[in-house]
């Protein structure tokens, strides 16, 4: 890859000075960990995944809300009301990224839930006159609903008349996909409850579990390092093309990131830190001061990532560079070191 001089700005580096590096939430677990000479993952479910959620239940709910009350009293105010709240579920989704094993998979709830909106299946169902209860919007395919849809729904090209009377038809739709996620996440939180079968049989072989974790770890850097961040500052021959990793309505492609580099952190500390930092305190450092560091990075670069791209294409550059780093230390020597069985490959899928 051809990037410009790795530097970041003195704005940037006292940014960077403020940010945490992630979910202090995984220190107990971390802890228990290191007692114990492995990692806890029943304590690790409890304190870790519920919780996050549990976070994106209450979030789909409150959304649910923000909904209905724009498609009752439509104005500017409840569609900016509305708008926040999507950002708010969004986060809280992508905080959940990088647990999207056991339970999440079996309901396949990613599919459910945020899978990419097609814009021009989208119009068509809105150019339609068919009623669009929730059953009918469930039966419309992935493309057309979960958290992208709506996205498109409140943000996009023609989202005006939401203010308005005129939009009524848009705010139907909005709300009743708004139900399904609500559903969607009322399911894998249950799922993910203390002696829940799905809970239960992901946890029958520890050890094929902390696998599972470690490989959506690995698959989590895959989709922010290698299918946006380096689409959007360029590689090779390739030019940066921030539109291409960034296609929402919202333009929310960097918090996203920030989103899912969170949940990676805490799943970091919490399945792997302290028995990587006992093998060895060289590697547990590269490890998890990559996903520090690209992460910390993204938080202080300007909104939206085109105008990062833009304005400080370095410092995007050397994010991309210490994600890949960490990314490519977890899929070598960190399998190696704490024998787990590597199963992601450059080929699979967004989580």
């Amino acid at each position: 890859m051809k990037l410009a001089p790795l530097a970041v700005t003195a704005a940037l580096l006292a940014g960077l000075a403020a940010c945490s590096g992630g979910d202090d939430s995984a220190g107990t677990t971390a802890a228990s960990a290191a007692a114990s000479g492995g990692p806890d993952l029943p304590a690790m479910v409890d304190e870790i995944i519920v919780p996050r959620y549990q976070t994106f239940q209450t979030e789909a709910a409150q959304l649910e809300t923000a909904i209905a009350d724009l498609c009752a009293q439509p104005g500017a105010a409840p569609l900016d009301a509305a708008r926040q709240q999507w950002a708010a579920t969004r986060e809280a989704w992508r905080q959940t990224v990088a647990f999207g094993v056991g339970p999440a998979m079996t309901l396949r709830t990613p599919s459910a839930v945020d899978f990419a909106a097609s814009e021009t299946k989208v119009q068509e169902i809105l150019d339609g006159s068919e009623p669009l209860t929730a059953a009918a919007v469930a039966d419309l395919g992935a493309n057309a609903r979960g958290l992208g849809a709506i996205e498109q729904l409140l943000y996009g090209e023609g989202s005006d008349p939401l203010t308005t009377p005129d939009g009524a038809r848009r705010c139907g739709y909005a709300a009743e996909t708004a139900v399904l996620v609500g559903q969607a996440a009322d399911d894998v939180a249950a799922a993910w409850a203390e002696g829940a079968p799905d809970r239960t049989e992901f946890l029958a072989d520890e050890s094929m579990a902390r696998d599972e974790l470690y490989n959506q770890l690995i698959a989590t850097l895959q989709s922010v390092a290698d299918k946006r961040l380096k689409v959007a500052v360029g590689y090779d021959d390739v030019e940066p093309n921030p539109e291409a990793a960034d296609t929402g309505a919202a333009q929310r492609g960097l918090d996203d990131m920030v989103a899912e580099l969170d949940g990676a952190l805490a799943s970091y500390d919490a399945v792997l830190g302290a028995d990587l930092e006992a093998a060895s305190e060289d590697a547990a450092r590269r490890t998890r001061g990559g996903l520090v560091d690209g992460r910390d990075i993204l938080v202080a670069l300007p909104r939206p990532l085109a105008s990062a791209v833009e304005t400080e294409l370095p410092a995007a550059q050397e994010a991309l560079v210490a994600l890949q780093d960490s990314k490519r230390a977890l899929a070598t020597e960190v399998a190696s070191l704490l024998g787990l069985t590597l199963t992601f490959s450059e080929s699979d899928g967004d989580a």
